[in-house]
């Protein structure tokens, strides 16, 4: 769907009264929630400054910090592989994996997060197919090969 047709449906579905009175209420109750547990939990804004604090140091220094990640699986016998791009993974992802396999993968958040496209009919011989298992076993990371 286009960014248009979009926001005419959007548009379209704020007028309905029913949608809008839902979205007051929810927008209420979440106000009344959050005031609620701030109260109940008033050390939460502290904490949350300090996590924000900690990521931004985290980001800064991503570099070490990737590298020092990379010795301690290394060091367990895990093999690392380190892409700055997408294209850059799938080229990974097809040199470790063949021509012709099926493969499957299980949960990790990192891939809910960065969804790879490889592609997974090519033409080439490459992946047949890349099978996600929400909830899956395994270890984010995780490879197999059929």
């Amino acid at each position: 769907m286009r960014l248009k047709e979009y926001k005419r449906r959007l548009r379209e579905a704020l007028r309905d009264g029913r949608i809008a009175r839902a979205l007051q209420r929810a927008s209420e109750s979440y106000r009344r929630n959050l005031q609620e547990a701030l109260e109940r939990f008033p050390h939460t804004v502290e904490l949350a400054e300090e996590v924000r604090l900690i990521k931004e140091r985290a980001i800064s220094e991503i570099d070490s910090l990737l590298e020092e990640a990379r010795r301690q699986f290394e060091k367990n016998r895990i093999k690392t592989f380190l892409a700055r791009t997408g294209e850059e993974a799938c080229e990974i992802i097809h040199s470790l994996c063949g021509h012709n396999r099926v493969i499957v993968k299980g949960k990790s958040l990192t891939a809910d997060a960065h969804p790879v496209a490889c592609h997974p009919h090519d033409p080439g011989g490459g992946l047949q197919a890349v099978v996600r298992v929400p909830g899956g076993g395994g270890s984010p990371g995780d490879i197999g090969g059929g």
